[in-house]
């Protein structure tokens, strides 16, 4: 287990999400069933949030009652609140859906936790976030 463990700890530190995994391997071999949960329901929130969005991306219906917002409240009960990119996808969903008051307060957040969340998105958030602030203004 410690070679796998480094090995895992190598990927989450390069930005690689390994729970799902893990927690299998941990399952197979009857190790730290705790663990193993935590690292599972964390996968679980993960494959919420990526559902949302790329529901999002791939232009389906996203209004109120929409399969995308159900996914992305169905996430955010299930806590992934901590996870500062869930708050940029939550975002850049309300976004897309017309929200905007939402998605100002979703990427402010992302923002405000970690102004370098990601490589690909914290940019994204930025602009987003100034050009939703500059029509308020206007």
């Amino acid at each position: 287990m410690a070679t796998v463990g480094a090995i895992g700890e190598l990927y989450r530190a390069n930005g690689i999400d390994t729970d799902l995994e893990m927690a299998l391997y941990q399952a197979d071999h009857d190790l730290d069933s705790e663990k193993a949960l935590a690292r599972a329901r964390s996968a679980y929130e993960a494959g919420q949030e990526a559902f949302a969005r790329l529901m999002c991306s791939r232009g389906r219906s996203i209004g109120q009652e929409s399969t995308t917002k159900r996914n992305t409240i169905r996430a955010r009960r299930y806590g992934w609140e901590r996870r500062t990119r869930c708050y940029f996808h939550a975002g850049m969903i309300n976004y897309a859906a017309g929200d905007h008051q939402s998605c100002r307060d979703d990427l402010s957040r992302a923002i405000q936790i970690n102004p370098s969340f990601s490589i690909l998105y914290a940019e994204e958030a930025r602009t987003t976030l100034e050009a939703l602030q500059n029509a308020v203004r206007s």
